[in-house]
């Protein structure tokens, strides 16, 4: 087993530049199950990854993970209801990493976090994602930052940005955003994490606009295009 204390200031700024920018597949205007037996196999074709509630309806999520495993999509869980979400463990099971905050993995879990430590927080996530066989799973921490563990024994934490708050709307999903992007093209869970606080500090401090002018260069995140262009976040 692997604990790692993942300090993101050692690695400002964070320059990325294998990772290609993400390729947004417009879907066409459809109920989503329809829209899965109709286009799925065009969709997804042409994906790297999914984000996907997983407390969305249950045949929506099946369709969704069958169809990720045929085309070999990595997919990522995000709970916008926890108490649906846990009776869905068979369906957590299948996706490549779980994301949620520390609150809904006490619901998850059938316990209470709220007073926990990340150190603590770490060694409780590995044992029991490793009893509900989850491959992976990110828990946010708010100001404490994020723990992480896969079934494999890896686990550990990485604190949160030190950044002045103007305003946390957004921060959740930029948050996300970036560990989805992180995990598709091939990044290690801290790693990952660390794409996804940087994300996160953008909207934090540029009063919820996710893309502020004038943002220093350690929150500039380095996406490799043809034109090799960077990317301010």
């Amino acid at each position: 087993m692997n604990s790692q204390v993942h300090n993101p200031v050692s690695s400002l700024p964070l320059y990325l530049p294998e990772l290609p920018l993400p390729h947004i597949v417009p879907l066409p205007v459809l109920p989503l199950l329809q829209l899965l037996n109709e286009k799925g196999d065009e969709i997804f074709c042409q994906a790297d990854s999914v984000v996907l509630e997983v407390d969305l309806d249950k045949e929506i999520v099946k369709g969704t993970l069958a169809l990720a495993r045929k085309h070999k999509v990595k997919t990522f869980a995000l709970v916008a209801n926890m108490s649906i979400a846990a009776e869905r463990r068979d369906l957590l099971q299948q996706f490549d990493c779980v994301i949620c905050n520390q609150q809904e993995a006490g619901i998850l879990f059938l316990d209470d976090y709220e007073d926990k430590t990340p150190e603590e927080m770490r060694e409780i996530l590995q044992e029991r994602i490793a009893a509900a066989n989850i491959p992976a799973m990110v828990v946010t921490m708010g100001g404490k930052g994020a723990v992480y563990a896969d079934r494999d024994g890896n686990h550990g934490y990485c604190p949160a940005r030190n950044v002045q708050v103007k305003d946390t709307t957004g921060a959740g999903d930029a948050f996300c955003a970036g560990v989805a992007i992180g995990l598709t093209y091939g990044k290690s869970l801290p790693q990952a994490i660390d794409i996804g606080s940087t994300l996160a500090a953008s909207v934090i401090i540029s009063s919820g606009t996710p893309l502020a002018p004038g943002i220093s260069p350690p929150y500039w995140l380095h996406l490799s295009t043809n034109s090799g262009s960077i990317i301010p976040i």
